[in-house]
């Protein structure tokens, strides 16, 4: 160092120091989009992805608190990941990572499969977080038209939950909502409008079943009261299609008989014998639409008739709707 001019002349020396990070503090996750800088972070904007579709977490990098990268952080090491998904809705990551220097050299092939807008935390176990920036994950392309039925509630990301309600043969009742999702059941907003809907799976031709087909949509769901009648006394599922996109099946649906309305009478084969009792018939107790009505338990009074005439016979009990060997 030299002084001033008239000074005299003055010589001296400065030591540069060395500023080294600090301790690990931190495991930063840097997200497609986004370029980390020692001392300073992430920077850029986060690039969103699609529920599904498997894309590549930047970089892992060890820092000390202040983002300072912590260059002797190597090795093999687990790691595990919070924040999107869980159970039906799981991600898939990458675990085993190396790293040299402070940062991963593994490809982190990741899978998410819930719309939303979440953020990634990286642990191994001892040093945690920070959350990364912002993601936003976007519905796939659609691949479900969901039933929910009665007593089901629908939630995207996870699909129906609850206990359906079990429905009366020949009484109309209300199909809670059509859902347009993709394959992980995210709903896939940009369907709407009309919609010429189809429906298969409970009875055909006499217990042909009455469906609203008529359909409009409007953010992915139906705004239309979608009324039913089933005639068919089964367990049965119900699946929706618009001629491009179907079901997965619905929950289970118990459809119970109706009320009684008349008795039927098994064949009887002929020629009979005058004066000889006819055996081997079976009554069944039927709703309107022929359904076995099993509540009926009661005792029926058979009547033969003759000529014309109406003659009381035994008193028997019909088993769940049915009677059999009657003469």
């Amino acid at each position: 160092v030299t002084g001033p001019a008239g000074s005299g002349s003055k010589t001296g020396s400065a030591t540069i120091a060395t500023i080294n990070p600090g301790a690990i503090a931190r495991l930063v996750v840097t997200l497609p989009g986004q370029t980390f800088t020692s001392g300073t972070g992430n920077s850029g904007t986060v690039t969103g992805q699609t529920a599904g579709t498997a894309f590549n977490i930047v970089s892992i990098t060890a820092t000390d608190a202040n983002n300072n990268i912590i260059t002797s952080y190597n090795g093999s090491k687990t790691i595990s990941y919070t924040g999107p998904g869980t159970a039906l809705n799981a991600p898939s990551y990458t675990t085993a990572v190396s790293f040299t220097n402070g940062q991963s050299t593994t490809t982190l092939a990741t899978t998410l499969t819930k719309a939303e807008t979440i953020t990634i935390t990286a642990s191994d176990g001892t040093t945690s977080g920070p959350a990364s920036s912002s993601l936003t994950v976007s519905a796939g392309t659609v691949a479900n038209l969901v039933v929910t039925l009665p007593g089901q509630t629908f939630t995207s990301g996870t699909g129906n939950t609850g206990t359906v309600t079990a429905q009366t043969a020949g009484t109309a009742f209300n199909i809670s909502k059509l859902t347009t999702t993709d394959a992980n059941n995210n709903t896939v907003t940009s369907y709407s409008g009309a919609k010429t809907i189809s429906y298969t799976g409970p009875g055909s031709g006499l217990n042909a079943p009455s469906y609203t087909t008529a359909v409009s949509f409007t953010n992915g769901q139906s705004t239309t009261t979608l009324a039913t009648t089933l005639t068919l006394a089964q367990t049965t599922t119900i699946t929706a299609s618009d001629g491009t996109v179907s079901g997965a099946a619905s929950s289970n649906l118990t459809v119970n008989p109706g009320a009684l309305d008349h008795f039927a009478i098994s064949a009887i084969s002929s020629p009979q014998t005058a004066g000889t009792a006819i055996t081997g018939i079976t009554l069944t107790a039927q709703d309107v639409n022929n359904n076995t009505v099993t509540s009926f338990t009661g005792a029926g009074n058979i009547v033969t008739y003759s000529g014309g005439a109406g003659i009381t016979g035994t008193s028997a009990t019909f088993t769940s709707g049915v009677l059999s060997g009657v003469s």
